[in-house]
């Protein structure tokens, strides 16, 4: 993971293609066992966070390549709040609870 750290884009994208190549192989030792051991660990020693810092990182194939591994392997963990959805209602966006129970017609 230190390897995320580094100044120069090339080696930057090198670690990167490690780290997405280390999860894809969790994938394919998971498939049909369960849910990919390396995961977890990529996410307890940091390299979430590494990975999402990254996604401000200037050079273009580092930041798709990044946005690529989190979506792959981390979306799917988050669940997705409806409430945090807006939703369109009298030409303006409702958030949360609120939505709900606003009516859509305006009086």
């Amino acid at each position: 993971l230190r390897m995320l750290d580094a100044n120069d884009p090339k080696v930057i994208e090198l670690a990167v293609d490690a780290c997405g190549h280390l999860l894809g192989a969790g994938e394919e030792l998971a498939r049909g066992k369960g849910s990919n051991p390396f995961v977890t660990q990529f996410d307890t020693v940091g390299g979430v966070d590494k990975l999402e810092e990254l996604q401000t990182h200037p050079n273009e194939t580092v930041y798709n390549k990044t946005v690529k591994i989190l979506d792959d392997f981390f979306v799917a963990e988050e669940a997705e709040d409806e409430n945090l959805m807006p939703h369109q209602s009298g030409g303006g966006f409702l958030f949360g609870a609120a939505a709900a129970e606003t009516p859509a017609t305006p009086f």
